[in-house]
């Protein structure tokens, strides 16, 4: 198969299914990683077309975010709820968590956005540049989320606070052997 031929099946195999990965396409077509990637990185600069900057076109819902943003965000608050129940404790978002949370809403805007971009779009190479971009920020939400606790952390056991007891005398001791 020639350069030619393989980047047409790379095409190919991207306009079936968008979500598909560099590893799977290379297993596919019996090829190695980095040559599908080099693959991708043409094909993605357009091969001399025009360059295409997805604009978001997704439009703004109550409060700015689209409904897969409000749905996710529902859910993790519906988690939160159910977690401070279960506990009997009152849990809210950390400020850190509340702004993970607003990045992961401006990821999943974006995201949609593009998804509406990518149904629109007629040309291979411009499907291909959003195809690689959602891919991008799946990933990136899906790191995001692990920031994200919607629990209270397990207790510590007694033996571990016996040992951090423990750890804390010798510390002290050793400190003011010191003199300080």
């Amino acid at each position: 198969m020639d350069v030619h031929e393989r980047r047409q099946a790379v095409k190919a195999l991207l306009a079936k299914d968008p979500q598909m990965g560099g590893r799977s396409i290379a297993r596919l077509l019996g090829v190695p990683q980095t040559t599908i990637r080099r693959d991708l990185a043409w094909l993605g600069a357009g091969a001399g077309a025009a360059q295409f900057v997805p604009q978001d076109v997704s439009p703004p819902v109550r409060g700015g975010n689209s409904v897969a943003a409000q749905r996710l965000i529902a859910s993790l608050d519906t988690e939160l709820a159910a977690n401070a129940a279960k506990a009997g404790e009152s849990l809210s978002w950390s400020a850190t968590e509340q702004a993970v949370l607003q990045t992961i809403t401006d990821h999943v805007d974006r995201r949609e956005g593009l998804a509406a971009a990518y149904a629109a779009a007629d040309n291979v190479n411009v499907r291909l540049k959003l195809a690689t971009e959602i891919r991008l920020i799946d990933h990136g939400v899906a790191r995001l989320l692990g920031q994200v606790q919607t629990d209270l952390p397990a207790p510590r056991s007694v033996t571990s606070q016996k040992a951090s007891r423990a750890s804390q005398s010798r510390w002290n001791r050793e400190r003011l052997k010191r003199g300080g």
